[in-house]
């Protein structure tokens, strides 16, 4: 049986309880086509496109030894449409996130070819392990630079491994980043890209605590 992938869900409150359900398909296909001002037949095309981008992309984090889970492109590209929607409503301007502009930025080629062409020592492949490391300097500059000692750590295990890298990076900037209550537990479901969050304390770092982590995503 094929694994069912994620849906989007909302929580309404009954009788005073948060209850979680799943939302239509046409009440999802209608907020990502009203969104991206999309007709029937833009949103067929484009969620084709994006899907083959998505699969090439957990492709490529595979190849390194990166855990991703099959993720759904519809369910990704709704969460964005809300995304866009909430930012216009506040007159705010609307940033994609690094995973969706890194996602967009793969070729749209058919699945199984996008698995093989970024799976294997190919000049696409060679391409993103560019962008990803490029994406690490730009969006983590002065942390890289704040924490430069254990990033050095972390660049002599992971270093020839772009993906795996960056994954490092990710875990230990959430490490010594993530906002946390008064009793020291991390708050907020979703980790921020990059740990870039402010006015937290200082968590001490442990590097076999990070081997460990991800150890544990393979």
């Amino acid at each position: 049986m094929a694994k069912r992938l994620d849906r989007p869900v909302k929580t309404t409150v009954v009788n005073g309880q948060p209850v979680r359900s799943l939302i239509s398909p046409q009440e999802v296909k209608k907020t990502i086509m009203r969104a991206n001002k999309w007709t029937a037949e833009q949103y067929r095309k484009n969620v084709d496109v994006f899907k083959n981008k998505l699969r090439a992309y957990e492709a490529y984090e595979r190849a390194q030894g990166v855990n991703v889970a099959t993720q759904s492109p519809v369910t990704l590209l709704y969460k964005q449409a809300r995304t866009k929607e909430r930012a216009e409503r506040r007159g705010e301007t609307y940033r994609p996130s690094v995973r969706m502009t890194r996602i967009q930025s793969f070729s749209a080629y058919s699945i199984s070819k996008g698995r093989n062409v970024y799976s294997n020592d190919t000049m696409a492949k060679r391409k993103m392990d560019a962008k990803v490391l490029s994406d690490i300097s730009s969006k983590m500059g002065n942390f890289l630079v704040t924490h430069a000692e254990e990033v050095e750590k972390i660049r002599k295990i992971f270093g020839d491994n772009p993906a795996k890298y960056e994954k490092a990076l990710s875990i230990y900037a959430e490490k010594v980043k993530a906002k946390r209550d008064e009793d020291m537990k991390t708050t907020g479901e979703e980790p921020i890209a990059y740990g870039e969050r402010a006015g937290s304390p200082d968590v001490p770092f442990d590097m076999d605590d990070l081997r460990e982590a991800l150890e544990e995503m393979e």
